[in-house]
């Protein structure tokens, strides 16, 4: 069976590869998450993190996550949100 969607992204600085497939549940959730990982430490560490806690969540949740932690990088906000780790 296909998933609903796949996506793979390359990082320009090191070269670290991560293909992504998502199926969403009834609801519209994610429902299961696979991965392959062909990446550096940090790359590995990342997509360990959005897998363990990525099911379960809507889109929206997951785009306003990915969000959140891009403003906290950037230095636009004082802290990481109430994320894992």
């Amino acid at each position: 069976m296909d998933p609903a969607g796949s996506v793979e992204k390359r990082s320009p600085v090191c070269g670290s590869r991560v293909t992504v497939d998502v199926d969403l549940d009834a609801e519209g959730r994610v429902g299961a998450v696979g991965m392959l990982v062909r990446a550096c430490a940090l790359g590995q560490a990342s997509a360990a993190l959005m897998g363990a806690h990525v099911v379960g969540r809507t889109p929206e949740e997951i785009a306003g996550a990915r969000d959140e932690l891009t403003a906290w990088l950037a230095g636009e906000r004082s802290d990481p949100r109430d994320g894992p780790g």
